[in-house]
């Protein structure tokens, strides 16, 4: 009878045998999508502080008092157990912790088993088993609704939009893209660290004596990865801190890019009135060059006039010299001829006579060509002194022409290096310009109701909605007919083009517009209208600023007014 009580009881208690392994279940449905960015960022705060009450509450009412020095207590009571229950027959069979706690559920069964109960270990393992059945759900839990919280709702929706800056520099959304990559690694590292804590606890469990001997290691486990729960939720909050403020940020970045804007309009403004007073400079510096370049070669031909004329005069002079020196002695030879007649014949002969005329006509003639030689002579001195005093104004020309070249060369070199920066600056002008697009496009992503529903589609580029920037312009063109009234004319005629149109092109213009509208009934307001229409399509500087400085020619001084206000008004709703 006995042993047929001990088999009955046996096998009352023995486990049942292992159920075979079941197909993992199947994932959970997905969390529903929120509305806005603002409703995920409330949703996840909510949950953020739920699960810290809760960790607070668990804590109380399980963490708060851990007494490890009944190990060895433990454990025996736990063989006792087992031993008594026949749920141990062999000395090599391992219990698990889930299969302890079937065991220690079933000794109310029998009055034998139920003694057992009585003994304070049986209240200690009993708070052990609910202790870790409670963490065990309690770590589900809250496991899920963070991963939830986090890695669906806000790695989906808390972005920066990085891609949409084309690789651009763009100081806040770097800095948040960096933040981002911070708080994610940061918080995919705590998870994994929890599923180190979750592997850690599944292994202690797969022999209560070895858990119950090292249930301080267990306990530590449990405190660690509450404290994870609790690390978890401060970048996680600060995550949403610098997600909200992100707007912000975008709109402080738009403002500086906007001041930087305006202070470039302004350096290219100086650069350009600069440039015209250097290239004015270099024009009158070239023009200076070349008059003395002229100089330079009048002297040069006026130097080859003189060699001209020198040789001249030397070819006169050897001439003379050559008469001079014929008549001379043809001069002698009369004179002996003379002499000879005179021996000869009595000095009042006819033919004496004769030859005393012919002595003198060619003494005349000598003194003549003497007259003639001292003239050239000196003609030829004053050659030499003129081209001496010529050659010292060309070489003092040379000096000046050099170094009105020197000038005229730093002059376009300055030109050149003013015009590559004033390119250089408009590049920049034009880099602040597309950073200041890029910027606005983020902020109306992060600010749109619809961005939501792409971004838990899964967010591409190309998907991404374009920035609809208002055109002011023609705002501005459409206050401005309406007040303009008959002064539409005068407007069209101080309006600059680019490239230009003088007078008469501009009054053509006005007269193609007044037959534009022949058989209509059209207002100065339509006309003006028009008229500025036109000059937007025909010049390439038609822009607010242009139009308010022709408008100022005019002393229009009140529609400059509103349109400064209007301006004004339109960039602080740009910047909010």
């Amino acid at each position: 009878m006995l042993t047929a009580r001990r088999r009955y009881s046996a096998s009352r208690f023995r486990l049942p045998p292992p159920k075979p392994p079941t197909p993992p279940p199947s994932p959970p449905p997905e969390p529903p999508q929120p509305l806005n960015l603002d409703a995920v960022r409330r949703k996840v705060l909510l949950v953020l502080h739920t699960v810290e009450k809760d960790v607070a509450v668990f804590k109380k009412r399980w963490m708060r008092y851990n007494d490890f020095d009944d190990a060895e207590k433990w454990i025996d009571y736990a063989n006792l157990v087992l031993v008594k229950s026949w749920a141990k027959q062999d000395k090599n069979t391992v219990f698990t912790l889930d299969a302890f706690v079937t065991v220690l559920s079933g000794l109310n069964e029998t009055e034998k088993l139920q003694q057992l109960m009585l003994a304070p270990e049986y209240t200690q393992l009993k708070k052990i088993c609910d202790r870790d059945a409670a963490f065990r759900e309690f770590r589900a839990s809250i496991y899920k609704r963070l991963k939830d919280a986090i890695l669906y709702h806000m790695d989906k929706c808390c972005l920066s939009f990085i891609e949409e800056t084309e690789g651009l520099d763009i100081q806040p959304v770097k800095d948040y893209e960096a933040k981002l990559v911070e708080y994610k690694i940061g918080l995919r590292g705590q998870f994994e660290h929890m599923d180190t804590l979750n592997t850690e606890l599944q292994e202690s469990k797969c022999s209560v004596l070895q858990h119950l001997a090292e249930y301080d290691k267990v306990v530590h486990y449990m405190e660690e990865t509450l404290e994870t729960v609790i690390k978890m939720c401060a970048p996680a909050r600060r995550w949403l801190e610098a997600d909200e403020g992100y707007v912000r940020k975008l709109e402080n970045g738009i403002f500086d890019l906007n001041q930087k804007r305006r202070c470039l309009k302004d350096e290219i403004k100086q650069m350009q009135h600069r440039k015209g007073d250097i290239k004015i400079r270099a024009c009158r510096r070239s023009y200076s060059a070349n008059r003395v370049g002229l100089q330079v070669q009048e002297k040069l031909n006026e130097q080859n006039n003189f060699s001209r004329r020198q040789m001249t005069a030397r070819e006169n002079v050897g001439r003379l010299e050559v008469q001079l020196e014929r008549k001379r002695a043809k001069l002698r030879d009369m004179q002996h001829d003379l002499l000879d007649l005179r021996k000869m014949e009595p000095s009042t002969s006819k033919k004496a006579n004769t030859i005393f005329r012919q002595q003198r006509a060619l003494y005349e003639e000598i003194r003549s060509l003497e007259t003639r030689l001292t003239r050239l002579n000196g003609e030829m001195f004053c050659l030499k002194t003129e081209k001496k005093d010529s050659y010292v104004q060309m070489h003092e020309l040379e000096n000046i022409w050099v170094s009105s070249q020197n000038n005229q060369q730093r002059a376009f070199v300055k030109l050149h290096h003013h015009t590559r920066t004033l390119k250089d600056v408009n590049e920049e002008l034009e880099d602040v310009g597309r950073r200041i697009y890029l910027l606005r496009r983020v902020k109306e992503l992060k600010s749109r109701a619809d961005t939501i529903q792409k971004l838990y589609l899964g967010y591409t580029r190309e998907e991404a909605v374009e920035s609809k920037a208002p055109d002011r312009i023609i705002d501005v063109f459409k206050m401005t007919a309406m007040n303009i009234g008959r002064g539409w004319e005068a407007l069209y005629h101080e309006l600059p083009f680019d490239p230009p149109r003088d007078y008469h092109t501009r009054s053509r213009d006005i007269e193609v517009l007044d037959m534009g509208t022949y058989g209509q009934d059209a207002g100065f307001q339509e006309m003006a209208l028009r008229s500025l229409d036109r000059w937007r399509r025909l010049s390439r500087c038609a822009d607010v600023r242009e139009l308010t400085l022709a408008l100022k020619k005019l002393r229009r001084y009140d529609m400059v007014q509103k349109i400064e206000k209007y301006m004004l008004r339109a960039s602080i709703n740009n910047i909010k």
